[in-house]
């Protein structure tokens, strides 16, 4: 297909390990749900909409209190409670795997693990989210990571296992990484 001076090709790519290309933002445990083995995203507002005066203020009781562990802990467990309600609000659905699923009903609501000093660390419960075409919502692979992965593919083949120079080793990370590209492709 050619559009101009450039030209496109539609590829099909086959990974032989699991792919994660991510956005930098998460799905936050008070946008989504997990019923079954998907994941269910709704905006605040949806909720809102679908829960009963009932509900809302008791989520507005919960939220009065002072922030605290066990604040964020009936946060998650409202909305895990509240889910057939949430459910038909949903935004996106997203299968998800079994072994995540059982992850998520086993930690939702509850203390992740309990420090020596008492402190409690919670499960954050956020899930990494993956880059999509904004349209379809479906993952999509950009070029962009693509012509990362080659690079890096290109560049740890021609290193052939070598350390840093000395000179690379003393840069920041941004200007070592351009130093070694440098170095390996001669350009």
């Amino acid at each position: 297909m050619s559009q101009g001076f450039l030209r496109t090709w539609r590829l099909a790519i086959t990974p032989l390990a699991p792919v994660h290309i991510g956005t930098g933002e998460d799905y936050e445990p008070t946008q989504y749900v997990i019923d079954g083995n998907r994941l269910f995203t709704f905006s605040p507002e949806a909720a809102l909409r679908a829960l009963p005066e009932s509900a809302r203020a008791d989520l507005l009781k919960i939220l009065e209190g002072p922030p605290s562990v066990a604040l964020i802990k009936q946060v998650q467990g409202f909305f895990h409670r509240h889910r057939e309600r949430l459910i038909p609000e949903t935004e996106h659905v997203i299968p998800v795997l079994p072994s995540i699923a059982a992850e998520y009903a086993e930690r939702v609501g509850k203390t992740a693990q309990r420090e020596q000093s008492g402190r409690e660390i919670i499960n954050q419960l956020r899930i990494a989210r993956t880059y999509g075409d904004p349209a379809t919502r479906r993952p999509i692979l950009p070029g962009s990571s693509l012509k990362g992965a080659i690079r890096t593919a290109l560049l740890d083949s021609v290193n052939d296992g070598a350390s840093l120079s000395p000179t690379e080793r003393d840069l920041p990370p941004p200007k070592r990484n351009r130093a070694m590209q440098q170095r390996l492709f001669r350009a």
